[in-house]
């Protein structure tokens, strides 16, 4: 073998420009250095074809126009700007030494033969064919964007150049409204997102990437690819398999709950495993009474129940209200099972006693086993639901705009005098009904306030109310809630001003009390002053501006509200 002294170290341009070259600037395109001499704008450092020194660092060619289309009237690319300094050029001799060492070990000559643009490639990403591929997920960083494209590089592969086509960027963006996608919109430089490498181009020392979620979830296509190319006995999935799959998908979430339904041994008659659905079924039917209760697993694990109740059975199907029963004596894992039961079975024993939160101002109720739950908390909740759906304001519908429309023709009707108002059940919040009114002093405008089902009554402005008599009571006392302003301006020590209501003029009632909002019952009806807090028969002084009295309707019960100077008692 005839020794040769080495070649000089390649480069990854094929472009090897001679020593006293220029631009045609007058600009050197190398200059010679044996060191090192600190950053020179528009030269990369680096070992060449010429020798160790500065080289001319030139940007690639703009292309003549945007894709696909004639290069006339249309937005160019500028061209991006090239890659920062890197230490790639010092690298690569080391590179190509390396590999031939593992050619040749120990040897003392090298082949002069420079590696190619995709041996340089493959040296610079320190990767494999097989390590970095199509299909590959990867984190991209972005250094430019621009109309048609987007660049970045890849830190995982060396830093090799990545190349985002505005087509692979969004799979709903512009383009689905009739405007290409433009990268800007997407991208700024520094930005760091997942994509996933479509091709790759070593010789140009390049990888085209995706970032739209069709082709980052598109898992199945690259698995099917390379476990066909390299499992012999791989099958891939028949058309009635990929149908099955999607079809568990879809439905997945109550097939994994069913599955992971804790069965419990707990013998009650009104005890079933089963899940909500199921429950809500059962109770759903048209032939389940209100007041049908049912207790079952709560789908966390075995360490509380839950309680599902129908309430109402109306024009806009029914209503079901489901609470959770926590047990005493234990906690929930963190793997979702009960802890502080013995073994064996154990943790899935009844704990007593039993508690159940009544989500209203933070009350609870405690219960010793299932049939103090069931008599004292699933059956009052269905009788007060029963005494509100009979009730002869109760309107079935919980539509505001249509209830809204409701309560002002009422208000029409009644001269735009008497107070409107009406019960109406929320489907959508089981167990929560609200009173729709309309005040004459308010002008006209709908109004509604809420309230909830609880075993010992309604609950309503922080307080339980034993029926709904009383609750109603409480509400045309203080239509406005006075009292509830009052006590929280007195809280910020503010004053507030109250003004007159007038209540049922047509069906008569009582007269205000001496002072304030005070609603009574009037002459035929029952004892004065009754749950009203105010007086009975007329009374002076109230709430209101000067006006003449209205003349005396026949004596009957209902509910007044004092005019100033003389009592309401109508």
């Amino acid at each position: 073998m005839d020794p040769r002294p080495p070649a000089p170290p390649p480069v990854m341009s094929t472009d090897a420009p001679a020593a006293d070259a220029g631009d045609g600037d007058g600009t050197p395109l190398f200059e010679a250095a044996p060191a090192f001499a600190g950053a020179r704008d528009g030269f990369v450092f680096g070992a060449g074809p010429a020798g160790v020194g500065y080289y001319r660092d030139r940007a690639p060619a703009p292309a003549a126009g945007p894709p696909g289309g004639d290069g006339e009237g249309g937005e160019e690319d500028p061209p991006p700007p090239p890659l920062p300094p890197s230490d790639l050029a010092l690298a690569l001799p080391p590179l190509v030494d390396a590999s031939f060492e593992l050619i040749a070990p120990a040897g003392e000559l090298r082949l002069d033969v420079p590696p190619t643009a995709a041996d340089e490639f493959w040296l610079a990403t320190g990767q494999r064919p097989d390590t970095l591929r199509p299909g590959l997920p990867v984190d991209l960083v972005i250094r430019w964007a621009g109309p048609h494209e987007a660049r970045g590089t890849l830190p995982a592969a060396g830093g090799v150049e990545a190349v985002i086509p505005a087509d692979a960027i969004s799979s709903s963006g512009g383009g689905a409204h009739g405007a290409p996608v433009d990268p800007r919109d997407y991208f700024r430089p520094g930005d760091i997102v997942a994509a996933r490498i479509l091709d790759l181009q070593p010789d140009a020392c390049e990888v085209r990437c995706g970032t739209a979620s069709s082709i980052l979830n598109d898992a199945d296509t690259w698995e099917e690819t390379y476990c066909r190319l390299e499992e012999a006995h791989y099958l891939p999935l028949t058309a009635g398999e990929r149908a099955a799959i999607a079809a568990r998908a879809a439905g997945g979430g109550a097939a994994r709950r069913a599955a992971a339904l804790v069965k419990r041994p707990i013998a009650h008659p009104l005890y079933d495993n089963v899940t909500e659905a199921e429950a809500v079924a059962r109770l759903a039917l048209p032939e389940a009474s209100v007041g049908d209760a049912l207790v079952r697993p709560h789908p966390s694990g075995p360490h509380k129940l839950r309680l599902s109740v129908k309430l109402h059975h109306g024009a806009h199907g029914p209503i079901i209200l489901h609470r959770d029963v926590l047990e005493a004596g234990k906690a929930r894992k963190a793997n979702g099972g009960a802890a502080g039961a013995a073994g064996g079975g154990g943790h899935l024993a009844l704990g007593l006693p039993l508690t159940v939160g009544l989500g209203a101002a933070g009350l609870k109720s405690t219960y010793d086993d299932l049939d103090e739950l069931l008599a004292r908390h699933a059956e009052p909740l269905a009788s007060t639901a029963a005494a509100l759906a009979a009730h002869r304001k109760f309107v079935d519908d919980d539509d505001w705009d249509r209830v809204r429309a409701t309560l002002s023709a009422d208000f029409e009707r009644g001269g735009r005098r008497s107070a409107a108002y009406c019960l109406c059940p929320v489907y959508t919040r089981p167990g929560t009904y609200f009173i729709g009114f309309v005040l004459p002093t308010q002008r006209a405008t709908p109004h509604r306030e809420y309230l909830a089902l609880t075993p010992d009554g309604i609950y309503y402005r922080s307080g339980v109310h034993a029926n709904i008599e009383r609750a109603l009571g409480a509400f045309k006392a203080d239509p406005t809630n006075r009292k509830g302003e009052a006590a929280a301006a007195a809280a910020a020590g503010s004053a507030v001003t109250a003004t007159g209501e007038y209540w049922n003029a047509a069906a008569g009632g009582g007269g205000g009390g001496a002072t304030g909002y005070g609603a009574g019952y009037g002459p035929g009806g029952a004892t004065p002053g009754q749950d009203m807090g105010g007086g009975g028969g007329g009374g002076y002084a109230g709430w209101g501006a000067q006006a003449p009295p209205p003349p005396p309707p026949p004596p009957a019960m209902g509910y007044g509200q004092a005019q100033q100077g003389y009592g309401g008692g109508y």
